[in-house]
């Protein structure tokens, strides 16, 4: 049994002490298994299995982890377990994003979503040590409700139970029960709860006049998943830090009106996020976030690096189904090839293009999508793979044919003109220094594939080779000619010289 499987089946069995052992001989709990979980995502959301969590953090292990792909943290998969041990042991440690949104839900928003009868008392225990750690009560989910809002609606939990529960978030200074859905917390509360003695109704405008920066920035933070641009406005205007974390704020929650309005300020956007290490064009792609993109691929300041790789990052997310609401990833894919902001073709560490992932993942939408856009079939991988190599025939084909276009007038006019576009079949210019590269890398690919060998006969690879060769046919004959002198001459020196 190797180190990861000992790593695995401590957990299962809850053997702290072989699973220490584990790891320091040297398991990663971070490793990803055939379903792409690691064992400390595994021990984060499932219940009773704080020790283990400790040794993961004791090895390595970050309280601030996050799932890239998912884009999920370490908060997230801590409240899947509904175990509030398991809250707790990373909220002692600094800078946890107790707001952090998974599927459109903060901490505080899945813990509510998902309250039941059976789970309550382990539920409440998690919200207590989310609250008590500054988990804002205020932020609604994807239907705009709050988790008092949810926790009110809930017929399942017994009425002692919800009061103790409604008491926690009432005991938060800054509760709002007035803002969301037109006071409905409110209306909910004093019917239910008669006796309850409630916040003051809140006066928005009041709310604004006083604050420190960081009281600001919690409101800020407040309205920008409330989408209320004029309050945001005016905050703003008293915020002197940087306002980039809003930015992507709006991205990720989708508050696309205050996300309009900052686009107009001062904010750089070509600036890399100091918690996602990412620029947000990375962040609304990540999110699938297809408005916010088209937004920044249409401002004048958006300089995109090179090397950033978004056409690999999306090609991946194509068939991801997400939860997120109005998450498209199929559109971002779209906007990002239409921009011409990206370089079709370019490599990542291991010489792959686009067209390699979208053939490794087997999606004919990304490989047609890629070809319409200039992708080049003659690509090769640092492992020597040749793109046109993975691609079907009939798809092959039907591209193609795609290339030989007419005008719009009768074959019988004497302007009738076939115009054959040869795009994928010519070296583009930025690998042209590449020595593992030439120009008809494609076409050789081809003829040595017997499923491809077929198309050399189309007329768009017919012509392609009849052009190359009538380019280099002068040079050849010129050549030809003379290494033909040479050898005459040659010849006749020798014959000379031994007569």
């Amino acid at each position: 049994m190797d180190l990861q499987q000992q790593l695995g089946r401590a957990l299962e069995q809850r053997d702290s002490r072989r699973f220490e052992e584990a790891l320091s001989l040297g398991a990663n709990p971070n490793e990803r298994d055939g379903r792409g979980i690691s064992i400390y995502e595994k021990s984060l959301s499932t219940a009773g299995c704080v020790e283990f969590i400790r040794l993961c953090l004791r090895s390595g292990c970050s309280v601030h982890y996050m799932n890239q792909q998912k884009q999920k943290a370490a908060i997230n998969y801590a409240v899947d377990s509904t175990d509030s041990e398991h809250v707790k042991v990373l909220l002692e440690h600094q800078g946890v994003p107790v707001n952090h949104k998974y599927n459109d839900l903060t901490p505080l928003n899945a813990l509510a979503r998902n309250l039941s009868r059976e789970n309550a008392s382990q539920t409440r225990e998690c919200m207590r040590e989310l609250l008590k750690y500054g988990a804002s009560p205020n932020i609604p989910d994807d239907n705009d409700m709050t988790p008092l809002h949810r926790i009110l609606l809930n017929r399942q939990i017994e009425h002692q139970e919800k009061e103790t529960m409604v008491n926690l978030f009432l005991n938060v200074v800054d509760i709002d029960i007035d803002s969301c859905c037109d006071g409905e917390v409110r209306q909910e509360l004093q019917e239910q709860m008669p006796h309850l003695v409630l916040p003051p109704v809140r006066d928005g405008s009041r709310d604004l006049i006083s604050g420190s920066v960081d009281n600001i920035r919690e409101q800020l933070l407040r309205e920008v998943h409330n989408d209320n641009v004029e309050r945001c406005e005016q905050l703003l205007s008293r915020y002197q830090r940087n306002k980039l974390e809003f930015l992507e704020e709006c991205i990720i929650c989708r508050s696309h009106a205050v996300f309009d309005s900052l686009l107009q300020t001062d904010i750089d956007i070509n600036e890399e996020s100091k918690v996602y290490e990412r620029t947000v064009v990375e962040i609304a792609i990540a999110y699938g976030n297809f408005y916010c993109l088209a937004k920044l691929l249409q401002h004048e300041k958006l300089r995109l690096s090179a090397n950033l790789e978004l056409l690999h990052q999306l090609i991946a997310r194509l068939d991801e189904r997400s939860e997120y609401n109005r998450c498209n990833y199929v559109e971002c894919f779209k906007l990002i090839l239409d921009s011409g902001q990206v370089n079709v073709n370019e490599a990542d560490k291991i010489d792959r293009t686009p067209l390699h992932y979208a053939i490794l993942y087997n999606n004919e939408f990304a490989i047609r999508a890629l070809l319409q856009h200039g992708a080049y079939l003659g690509a090769k991988s640092m492992s020597k793979d040749i793109a046109i190599q993975g691609i079907g025939p009939e798809l092959l084909e039907n591209h193609f044919d795609e290339c030989i276009k007419v005008n719009a007038m009768s074959r019988a006019d004497k302007y009738f003109t076939i115009v054959l576009d040869y795009t994928n079949l010519k070296l583009p210019s930025d690998m042209r220094s590449n020595i593992e590269h030439y120009e008809l890398e494609s076409i050789v690919a081809m003829g040595a594939s017997r499923k491809l060998r077929h198309l050399l006969n189309h007329p768009l690879i017919r012509t392609y080779i009849t052009i190359m060769w009538q380019n280099i046919s002068i040079l050849f004959h010129f050549y030809f000619v003379a290494s033909f002198i040479f050898n005459i001459l040659a010849i006749a020196n020798i014959l000379l010289h031994f007569s």
